[in-house]
């Protein structure tokens, strides 16, 4: 097996350029390592994966206060910020409720599907 790349000061610069919106990808340009290999210390060492953890949370507020700072900015890019924020942080134009149109007569089902229905609907939400 190879030694590892890895040092612990890079949980702190994980930090450090999260703070300022850096990506995964960033943070294999900046450790000289491939994405595999980023992904491998999440699981080899916790205290880089609390850092990422941390260092998502840092890198989603810096983007949403680009977005919030900029809004009067006319000459802001709108549009690549806002596909930024949907690919990388999950924004959705629409959301949907699957269970909205649930339509039940409770007087046809058993006492032990209408609990295995209430179930579902509670770990759905």
């Amino acid at each position: 097996m190879r030694p590892t790349k890895y040092k612990p000061e890079y949980k702190e610069k994980l930090i450090e350029l999260m703070k300022e919106g850096a990506s995964i990808y960033e943070l294999c340009l900046e450790f000289e390592v491939c994405e595999k290999t980023i992904y491998n210390w999440f699981e080899e060492y916790p205290e880089f994966l609390q850092s990422k953890k941390k260092g998502l949370a840092y890198s989603r507020g810096w983007w949403e206060k680009q977005g919030r700072k900029n809004l009067k900015d006319k000459d802001f890019n709108y549009t690549g910020w806002y596909m930024n924020m949907k690919n990388r942080f999950g924004w959705a134009d629409k959301t949907e409720n699957k269970n909205e149109n649930i339509n039940l007569n409770s007087h046809q089902l058993t006492p032990q599907e209408i609990k295995a229905l209430n179930d579902e609907l509670e770990n759905t939400y």
